[in-house]
């Protein structure tokens, strides 16, 4: 549990740092498990506009918000592979416009949302031909919105 609370310890600092906001919340949060605020997994942290962190939360399938003080807000995404669900997911990114892109691995796509699904990326076929992913671990938004 040590080593989960210091890589997200270290993810926020990271985020903070690249997202130019301010450093409101420093320490250690959450725990290993399945509930709100927990993780098993947690792989990246991405942060918008308004320094809300979001957090890939692998191991539980879903992607987690917390505020910019660090409080818990809300989190999406279960196990499967309809719109709005993950399988592993990897990587996630929020553009200018407040939109997240999640990269979900093992179903070999990347999803958009706003408050609700938006649109999927790939054909969900692995492999290496158009509109094909094969192992997609991250992504990154420009300040255009090109990802």
């Amino acid at each position: 549990m040590r080593r989960l609370l210091a890589l997200l310890s270290f993810l926020l600092f990271a985020t903070v740092a690249h997202a130019q906001c301010p450093n409101i919340y420093a320490g250690e949060f959450g725990t290993t498990g399945t509930g709100v605020g927990q993780f098993t997994s947690p792989q990246r942290i991405t942060t918008d506009r308004s320094c809300n962190r979001y957090v890939v939360d692998t191991g539980n399938h879903r992607i987690q918000k917390y505020a910019a003080g660090g409080a818990w807000v809300a989190s999406f995404g279960s196990l499967g592979s309809a719109f709005g669900q993950f399988n592993n997911p990897r990587g996630a990114a929020v553009d200018s416009l407040g939109n997240i892109y999640v990269v979900d691995t093992n179903n070999n796509r990347i999803q958009k949302f706003n408050s609700a699904f938006v649109w999927q990326w790939s054909t969900g076929t692995l492999g290496a031909g158009a509109g094909q992913l094969n192992g997609a671990q991250g992504i990154a938004v420009d300040p255009t919105g090109t990802y």
